[in-house]
Formats: structure tokens, sequence, C-alpha cells
């Protein structure tokens, strides 16, 4: 049969028992309650010597020769180079800096304590499994690299299965993976670089090299996309044109990276966490790259990994007394680093060991890790071999662990008590594209996760006389899909709508109640409102608004982490509702002044303002916020304060 077989016609048979043999196993997986990314791992082991080759070395002989895996590595290599691109298209910046301390403090321990775990692991398994010829420091880093990853694809497909990303364990074990992949990779970028450098200058320059690519890509490149598409909107029309510019960015990125000595892997992933981060450019993306990537390519990736890994040799003889201790020392870390952290902030001993156990899921992302490592020699196969059995055991323990430790039950009740909050929208009213980004961050940390709900509105005015909106192009990427990309960005579901009015002070009350929504969010600044006055029609809108009406002052808020709560005014009741609502986000600190009895109440709030990302006071006398007198010149408080501040009216107010 070898002798009639040629090497195209055996490339398509083995693609044939690839991809078959991956959609069966994953059947049965998704049985057994498992994603069908473990089903072809498993499948690709199942190909090689621990099962077909072993059983039928003759048909192994003939169907996998070694001199057709060239074209499988280089059809992998493709997939591999399109599915980094996505994982890091996935990947927002925002989102892991405007997430609470309990999640950086997970994510911080989730990553440092397996680095040092695997740096003693190292040292304990060189003497015996080490490459000959490479330096303890650089084995040593990469077994570090290896213990710290976690799966992010993998992880988010179980947690959707289980109906937990809207939890906090959920939402917190999200952010953690997110900073295990953007942190493993650029140390992946310096470990591939270090391999091929030569002495300590080597070493730093490989690391210099490294974090500048990082650095171009998301401060140049990233930006340079950005204004690309809201100029042209190639991105996100997504037509033909569009996506052949962006695969071929995509291409390039990896060609550069490749060249520099860093990996062509490492450059596809930079290359996705580069592109905007529109709601509709990442939905659009991702319906086109990722069933190809994902269901013919990435199975080719398992089955060539799995033809050279014996997995029986990582279980025979005194290997297979290492390898569990590789699986011990893994899970141990991984746990207690999301343990502690998650104990300290107030969560129950449950809810930390969960966020361990998905925290500990490995996947994809660790065997793409360990057979950069094995191409570059800084594995042996063996000791290959026993780490692919560490991430397959720990992956294969994730759903299984956590339908037991966040049973369904309780995953009803949280959703049950979002389900009550479904109602509760926010109409975010705005203007201009600069003050876009921070009223989307303050209508996310307000409104939430979903089923709460926020509207981005932009209004323009038809009328000739100056009004609310200045007169400015239409383009269908403009302020209200900024606001609501950068929220939806956050965690939160926004719609942007962009509308004519005549009146855009009647539109946005009567949009408000055609939405049934409990906020509206104004930002107070002068293109916004026109003119040479600062807050224009805040008073008509809180007069006749149907709920409660919030004025945003922008001093370069960047998410809410410490907010400091102004009581002694005619609106605590509604400024207290929203503070209460931004700190009932994980990580979000609340300090409250009252003031009702002291008259130096102001001065009170500026000092508590110190070091503070949001004060929230409710309009009124008290604070030197009359209504009114946002119409005609800037209230002392706000020329005082130099924090970013929220005012609150409960829409009744005539003070």
């Amino acid at each position: 049969m070898d002798e009639v077989l040629s090497p195209s016609t055996r490339l398509l048979v083995q693609l044939v028992l690839i991809l078959g043999a991956a959609r069966v196993v994953g059947a049965l997986f998704r049985r057994l309650g498992q994603p069908q990314v473990i089903a072809e791992i498993v499948t690709g082991m199942l190909m090689g010597p621990t099962l077909l080759g072993r059983a039928w070395p003759e048909w192994h002989a003939v169907l996998f020769p070694a001199s057709s895996l060239p074209a499988l590595d280089a059809i992998s290599q493709v997939g591999l180079v399109l599915f980094m691109f996505l994982v890091g298209l996935e990947l927002d910046l925002g989102v892991l800096r405007r997430q609470g301390r309990l999640a950086a403090g997970v994510t911080i321990g989730t990553l440092v304590l397996p680095l040092l775990s695997g740096v003693a692991l190292a040292l304990a398994l060189q003497p015996g499994f080490g490459p000959p010829g490479v330096p303890v420091a650089e084995f040593a880093f990469f077994i570090a690299i290896a213990m710290s990853v976690t799966a992010f694809p993998v992880l988010a497909r179980i947690l959707a299965e289980r109906g937990m990303l809207a939890t906090t364990v959920g939402t917190i074990a999200l952010t953690a993976a997110a900073g295990h992949d953007l942190a493993g990779f650029v140390m992946l970028g310096v470990a591939v670089s270090a391999a091929h450098a030569t002495g300590a200058t080597g070493v730093i320059r490989a690391a210099t090299v490294t974090l500048a690519y990082v650095g171009a890509m998301i401060l140049l490149v990233r930006p340079l996309l950005a204004r690309i598409e809201r100029r042209f909107g190639t991105l996100r029309d997504l037509k033909q044109t569009g996506l052949a510019i962006l695969l071929l960015a995509v291409f390039v990125s990896a060609l550069l990276a490749e060249h520099v000595g860093i990996h062509a892997l490492f450059g596809a992933f930079l290359a996705g966490v580069a592109t905007p981060r529109a709601h509709r450019t990442v939905a659009a993306i991702r319906g086109r790259v990722e069933d190809i990537a994902t269901l013919i390519l990435l199975p080719v990736f398992f089955a060539a990994t799995g033809l050279r890994t014996d997995l029986m040799a990582a279980m025979s003889g005194g290997n297979g007394s290492w390898t569990l201790a590789i699986i011990a020392i893994s899970t141990a870390a991984m746990w207690l680093g999301a343990l502690v952290p998650a104990l300290r902030a107030g969560l129950g001993f449950r809810d930390g060991v969960t966020l361990g156990v998905l925290a500990n899921t490995r996947g994809l992302m660790e065997l793409i890790i360990l057979t950069i490592g094995l191409d570059l020699g800084l594995l042996t196969p063996t000791l290959f071999a026993m780490f692919v059995v560490m991430a397959i055991v720990n992956t294969l323990a994730t759903a299984p662990l956590v339908a037991w430790l966040y049973p369904r039950a309780r995953v009803l009740a949280e959703t049950t008590r979002a389900t009550a909050a479904s109602t509760y929208g926010l109409v975010a009213c705005v203007a201009h594209p600069d003050s876009a980004a921070a009223l989307g961050r303050l209508g996310a940390d307000i409104c939430g996760p979903p089923p709460a709900r926020g509207w981005a509105l932009r209004l323009v005015s038809v009328s000739e006389q100056p009004g609310l909106f200045p007169n400015e192009p239409t383009e269908a990427d403009g302020p209200a899909e900024i606001l609501a990309g950068v929220a939806q960005g956050a965690g939160s579901a926004f719609e942007p709508v962009t509308a004519q009015a005549g009146d855009v002070v009647d539109a946005i009350q009567s949009f408000a109640r055609l939405k049934e929504a409990d906020l509206i969010l104004l930002g107070l600044h002068r293109p916004l409102w026109g003119g040479a006055q600062l807050g224009g029609p805040v008073a008509r809108v809180a007069h006749a608004a149907p709920c409660d009406v919030l004025v945003f002052h922008d001093a370069g808020f960047r998410g809410a982490r410490r907010v400091v709560l102004g009581l002694g005014g005619d609106n605590d009741e509604a400024a207290k509702r929203v503070a209460d609502r931004i700190a009932s986000r994980p990580g979000v600190e609340l300090v409250v002044i009252d003031g009702r009895r002291d008259s130096g109440r102001v001065d009170a709030l500026k000092a508590a303002a110190a070091g503070a990302d949001l004060v929230v006071v409710g309009i009124g006398a008290a604070w030197d916020l009359p209504l009114q007198r946002f119409d005609v010149r800037e209230p002392r408080l706000l020329a005082e304060l130099g924090t970013s501040l929220l005012a609150v009216c409960s829409g009744e107010e005539g003070d």
C-alpha cells in the first residue's frame, strides 16, 4: 500500500483520518462533559506511538511515515498562527486594567507561585531529564513558563457551557487567564530569543528585542489600526479586501517575529492584541477565521504533536513518579495561588478552590508552549511527554471538579439574582469621540455585566440654532460606537444608537421612557453642550427626566477602583444607589464622607478624593452644585476637586 500512495494522496488520507477521528471522539467526550478541544488532544495522542504505533505498527508506518510529517507540520503551523491571532483578538487589555484588586490578586497569585514552583521543579528535574548542553537557567525559565500557563479558550468554553461567564468566579477566572496569556507569551518570547542568543549580552539583547516588539505592536500598531478602522471601516465591514489585509498583517507580524528571533506564534498573538476592539469587528473576524482554524487546522496540530509523543514512556519506570509529581506540584501551585488572594478578599474557601481549578486548565496553550520547547531543544522527548500528560490530566479534571465545587443550583441562584436585575438599563448620551471612552468605562462600571443593558445615544440636532450637539459628520463608527465598544470590552452590553432630533433634550427623555431606563448619563464638557456655557440643558433634562440623571465631569477617568461617596444633600439616596452599584463590582473600594452636619464638607470631600478614581455626590447646594449653575458657570467643586466627579439628580430636583 505504501507504494501506491503518492504524497498528495497520503496527505488527504491523513486529513480524513484526523478530522473524522476527532469528531467521533469529540462526540464521546461531549457526553462526558468535556469540550471538543480535549477530544482533539487525546485523538492526536492516540494517532502516534501511544496507541496506533503500538497496536498496528505496520499501518502506522504506512499512514504516518516520518517522510510525511513535514507536510502535517506546515499545515499545523498555519493553524497555530491563526489560532494565536484569535487568542490575542479575544484578549482585551482594557479589561485587565479595569478589573479590581481581587482579579489582580488572583492573576498575580496564579502566575507568580507556579513560576516559582516551576523553577524549583526544574532544578530537581535537570540532573535526570535536562537536555544536554542547555544551561540550567534557560531550562528553569522555560519550565517555569510551562507551569504557569492557563488555556484561555478552553476555560472560556467550559465557563460558557456551565453558564458561569457572568458569575463573579467566572469573571475573575477569565481575567486571570487573560493576564496569564499576555505575561506567558511575553516570557516565552524572551525564552525563545534567549535560546538563540549566546552569553549574557545576547540574553539581554533578546529580552530587549522582545519587549521592544511588544511595545511597538501595542503602542504604535494598535492605535494605527484603530485609526484606519475609524477612517475607512476596513475591519468593520470585513469584506474580502478587509479580511485579506488583516490576514496579511497577521502573517507579516508572525514573519517579523520569527525574523527577529522571537517566534512566529508570538507575532500572530500580538497581531490579535493590536486589532481594534469594536464589538462587531471581533465578532466578524472570529466568524470568518475561527471555523477554519479550529475545525480543520488545529486537529492537524494535535495529530502532528501526537505522532512524536509516546505517552506510555512518560509513565514507565521512574518516569511515572516524576510525572505524578509534576501534576501534583502544578495543581497545588495554581490552587494556592488563587485561594490565598480569594480568602484575603473575602471570598469563601469553595470559591477560592474553584478559581484554582479553573486556572489549572492547561489545554492547547500548554501544548503549544511545550511543542516550542521541544523544537528548540529545551525539552527532551521524554520530558515533553511527561508535561503533556500533566496538561491532559489537569484539563480533563477541570469540568468535573468545577461541576462538583460550583453545582448547577448555585449557578442558577446567581443567574436568578442577575435576572432580577435584567430590567436595569442606562442611557449614556455622547456627542464627541474624545469623551466617548471615559463615558464607556463609567457606563460599564455602573451598568455591570449582562443581563443589565445600556444604550450609547448620540442625537444630532436638525435645528439651525446652536443646540446640544455641534454639527459633526455622522460617520458609521462615531462617538456612540466608540462608547459602546469600550463598554462592551469591559463586559457590559451596550448598543450604539445615532439619530437626528429637533429637540434633543426631549428626545433624550423620550428615549429613556421608551427603554424604561433607570439612569441617564450626561457628559459635562464644553464641546458636548456647545457655546460658552458649561452645562447647557442639564437642568432641562433633569427636571423632566423619567429616571435618575447622572452628570459626569471627566478628569482622566480610567475605571473605578476607589470611589468616594459624599452625603449631605437632597439627592443623597440617588447618589447612594449609584455608588453602591459601582461598589458591588469585585475589587471596588467605597469610602463614605458624611457631611450632613459639617460646614466644611467640601474641604473634607476634596481631602478624601486624593487618590480616588471617582467622587459621587448628589446635585444640590450642600456641595455647591445647584442644578441651575451647570448652565451658567463652573461650580466650585468641579474647579477644585481634581478628580472625576459624578453628580446625581433624582430627576425631580429643582434646586
